[in-house]
């Protein structure tokens, strides 16, 4: 027997840019627990309210999460959905960092084990979203629904030449024979790429990076570059666990620390070793890995003991993420 595929109940079509989205949601959840813990440390638990009231921050959680709702369903663009993927993170990291309280009998904030419930809350969420992303069957209709959501960016922003070709790479794949789909296509085919100088501050501003980075690729330097930032980068963090923590008298946060910069360590070996053989976006897709290892494992459980500080190598590495996720971008386009 087939395993059921909720794909077949046909009223769902997958958004491809959902993979990004959900990337957002999880290092902003991350993230936001962690700032909230060290703001609290910083301030000595501050508290808004009075004797008599106390306004847990879950509630500032579930005002964030209400917020991202109202920018997923009211507006139309991608970049509605990018500030509802932010937002919406932030709210659910405010509201889980309160799980001790709801755990156990004496609404005890500071239980312990709660970082430890969280830590696999959240794994178990990370690979939720990676085989919603990557197993998932797309259909036609799923292709064509695509296409038609960056003609409707096409409306609402000036066409560039990717935008204009990842539209017909989308058609192309629906294959479908039906009238709504050929007249997008050929409208996409006939519509024009508007010259840079007449485009908005936005779309010049793509079009000068895309053209940096196409020139970089070009030389050779850029490469050994890329390759010395990450492994420098790896032996900085090799060098912070092995300071940080006492491997002769090691506990669980410090063996998560241990394995999860390892961990990080041989996904950048690999991402180099990919680099060198001119594989640029599998090598950035490792990087990429090794970052999100960093950012939703390592940094967690360095938390626990240093926590101003994983905070600062959480903004770094989040920092080095979008640059590169800008990388895998371009690599994408010039696959297309």
């Amino acid at each position: 027997m087939k395993p059921f595929n909720f794909k077949q109940l046909s009223f769902f079509a997958y958004n491809l840019e959902a993979g990004r989205y959900l990337e957002n949601f999880m290092i902003m959840t991350v993230s936001s627990v962690l700032v909230i813990r060290v703001f609290l440390s910083v301030t000595n638990y501050a508290r808004l309210g009075n004797t008599q009231l106390h306004i847990a921050h879950m509630l500032w959680g579930g005002l964030f999460m209400m917020i991202a709702l109202v920018f997923a369903m009211a507006f139309l663009n991608k970049e509605a959905k990018y500030v509802a993927s932010i937002v919406g993170g932030i709210g659910f990291g405010f509201f889980i960092d309160e799980l001790g309280k709801f755990i156990t009998e004496d609404n005890d904030y500071f239980f312990e084990p709660t970082f430890a419930i969280m830590y696999v809350i959240f794994v178990l969420m990370f690979f939720a979203f990676r085989t919603l992303d990557k197993k998932i069957k797309l259909d036609q209709k799923d292709y064509a629904i695509n296409g038609l959501e960056l003609v409707k960016e096409i409306i609402f922003s000036d066409l560039d030449q990717d935008e204009k070709a990842r539209a017909l790479a989308y058609f192309a794949k629906a294959k479908t024979n039906d009238e709504v789909t050929k007249s997008l296509k050929q409208l996409v085919q006939s519509i024009k790429v508007q010259p840079v100088a007449k485009r908005n501050i936005l779309s010049q501003a793509k079009y000068y990076l895309k053209k940096a980075y196409l020139d970089s690729v070009k030389n050779r330097l850029s490469a050994r570059l890329l390759t010395t930032i990450f492994i420098i980068g790896m032996m900085i963090s090799i060098a912070k666990m092995l300071l940080t923590v006492d491997i002769a008298h090691s506990t669980f946060w410090d063996w998560g620390t241990i394995i999860s910069t390892l961990i990080a360590g041989i996904l950048v070996l690999m991402g180099v070793y990919l680099l060198q053989r001119k594989k640029r976006r599998k090598a950035y897709e490792k990087f990429k890995q090794s970052l999100l290892v960093l950012i939703l494992l390592t940094q967690f459980f360095s938390f626990y003991h240093h926590q101003l500080v994983a905070v600062l190598w959480l903004i770094a590495y989040i920092t080095v993420y979008v640059g590169l996720q800008y990388l895998i971008e371009q690599e994408k386009v010039k696959i297309n």
